[in-house]
């Protein structure tokens, strides 16, 4: 009797899925992306004509998973799953930061539906890696090292997934990390457009070197104190932040977010303010500054945390005067601007 299959895939909220086929003998289902209810009713034709189908979507109980039905496999029948999902890596300790959820491997009550594991990771990049963290009892057992590509695969694999505890994670650095880059990429699908994407990890102080040998780490956690850098001279840190209605909704929150990000990679024991505003606006330290310490940085990261945009007005000109003329002190400026630009008075300001 043939059998509907269900099963729940954990999924991200940052994540994107593309590809997503089954795989079931000879036989290859490509999943397209349809309106729910003609996916639906798709689906239900083909089971009732005795044909094998495939359909995922959206579990509205859980809004981190997602559905996906086999129907008419028969018993004893095999299936294979393929499935991609796409996202930005993460920026951790100066590296990039690759995480594979434990839960993405089910583990179930009974013992005797224990299975077999086996999580493999392949690195791109077209500027030469520097540093890899790989997890603990994991092997590279590829390393690609040309003028163009550098390939690295790392595999871990394991006769129980009972025996995972943990997340799998990967770190790893290229020798230009701290550089700007842009990415373009072109499809068929959509003639005339091009994607792009800008990168940038913000670093304030110049790297002296890059280390050209490749080191290979086992669970090793990167520490952004790890990547040698040329010292500078006494700095502060001010970086302005728009808070006006405009600001309201994603864009207050991507710049909370590369605020944080900012405030994490400042330089030991410089100092930074953080004046935010609309018509008005106001320092988190009385336009004194703070020294850049793990006390100082709590307290700010806090008080971003908390950032909404309810300001009323904007007015660009108030903010650079206070940190160009009102914040008296004798340690060289550097000002970041976050802010829609939405303020007329652009001659004024430059």
């Amino acid at each position: 009797m043939p059998l509907e299959i269900v099963l729940h895939l954990p999924i991200q909220e940052d994540y994107a899925i593309g590809n997503l086929s089954v795989q079931i003998g000879d036989q290859i289902i490509e999943g397209k992306i349809l309106r729910k209810k003609q996916a639906r009713q798709q689906y239900d034709d083909a089971i009732a004509q005795g044909k094998t189908a495939v359909l995922a979507e959206e579990n509205e109980m859980k809004q981190d998973s997602i559905q996906l039905l086999i129907g008419n496999l028969l018993p004893k029948q095999s299936a294979t799953l393929n499935f991609q999902f796409y996202n930005v890596l993460e920026i951790e300790g100066g590296a990039y930061c690759f995480k594979m959820p434990v839960y993405y491997f089910p583990k179930y009550e009974c013992e005797k539906y224990a299975y077999d594991y086996h999580f493999q990771i392949e690195i791109f990049s077209d500027i030469p890696i520097n540093y890899v963290s790989y997890p603990t009892h994991g092997e590279v057992i590829k390393m690609t090292n040309d003028s163009e590509l550098f390939l690295i695969k790392i595999v871990k694999e394991g006769k129980s997934v009972l025996c995972l505890e943990k997340n799998l994670i990967i770190y790893y650095r290229t020798q230009q990390i701290e550089h700007v880059s842009l990415y373009c990429q072109e499809s068929n699908a959509y003639p005339n457009q091009i994607a792009l994407m800008i990168s940038m990890i913000p670093q304030m102080i110049e790297q002296i070197a890059n280390e050209e040998d490749l080191v290979l780490l086992e669970n090793d956690i990167p520490q952004p104190q790890d990547i040698q850098f040329e010292p500078l001279g006494d700095e502060i840190y001010i970086f302005l932040v728009d808070r006006s209605i405009t600001m309201e909704g994603e864009k207050i929150q991507l710049s909370k977010q590369a605020l944080i990000i900012f405030l994490k990679s400042l330089p030991l024991n410089s100092s930074f303010e953080i004046i935010s505003f609309g018509e008005l606006c106001e320092s988190i330290s009385n336009y004194e500054g703070l020294l850049n310490d793990s006390t100082n940085l709590n307290y700010a990261v806090d008080k971003v945390n908390k950032f909404k945009a309810n300001i009323l007005g904007k007015n660009l000109i108030n903010p650079l005067q206070k940190a160009i003329e009102g914040l008296i002190t004798t340690k060289n400026k550097k000002i970041f601007l976050l802010t829609d630009g939405k303020d007329n008075r652009r001659q004024q300001i430059i």
